[in-house]
């Protein structure tokens, strides 16, 4: 299996999958909105990957945006979740958290308006990630 090379590499993943999300989102295809939803989940995970391994961390192999959110980064021993209340700003995280569920890898949300509230609120996440600790 290939690994990526450093966080510059995820990186570049998670602005793919952002940007995968917003193509999938805008083609008006009802049954695409799901897999808009993965792809912008897929962008949160590896932006806080991106995060840790730019702040001299590891992370384990998961895809739990919580146990990502709440990991301690090296340079800062803070989490990104504490950094986001300490700058005031969690309401991003708080919002995207709230959505977040393994199931919906797997299974498919009922009702597209809360699709598209959830991948709002990821897209939201990965944005502050993306200025507060990516740039």
């Amino acid at each position: 299996m290939t690994k990526f090379a450093n966080w510059k590499d995820l990186v570049m993943r998670a602005k793919s999958y952002n940007l995968a999300s917003s193509i999938l989102l805008g083609s008006g295809h009802k049954l695409l909105v799901q897999n808009a939803l993965e792809a912008s989940h897929l962008s949160i995970e590896l932006a806080m990957k991106a995060t840790i391994k730019k702040n001299e961390g590891n992370y384990r192999r998961t895809h739990d945006l919580t146990e990502l959110a709440n990991m301690r980064l090296p340079k800062s021993q803070i989490s990104i979740a504490q950094l986001a209340i300490a700058a005031g700003d969690a309401g991003h995280l708080t919002r995207s958290l709230s959505y977040w569920n393994m199931d919906c890898r797997y299974l498919l949300m009922e009702e597209e308006a809360d699709m598209r509230k959830a991948i709002e609120a990821y897209k939201g996440l990965y944005e502050w990630i993306r200025s507060n600790f990516l740039t």
